[in-house]
């Protein structure tokens, strides 16, 4: 993971991507990151952030930001 991140520091630019799903037999809900990079050699890099339980909140706008706050921050 430290390499990954020392690689993300290299990176002229990064995309994030966040993801809510729900697994429908549990019942529960999940909120997942992920940030994708183009290397010097123009390798496509990824590495997964988080992957939380989003608890049984509404899939809200503001309830989704604070998800992604909590995983940025």
């Amino acid at each position: 993971m430290r390499l990954a991140l020392v690689e993300l520091q290299e990176a002229e630019s990064a995309s994030l991507t966040v993801d809510i799903w729900t697994d429908d037999y549990m019942h529960m809900s999940y909120s997942d990151a992920h940030v994708f990079w183009i290397d010097p050699a123009f390798e496509m890099k990824h590495h997964v952030l988080a992957v939380r339980n989003f608890g049984t909140e509404r899939h809200t706008a503001e309830n989704i930001a604070k998800a992604v706050q909590d995983i940025l921050i």
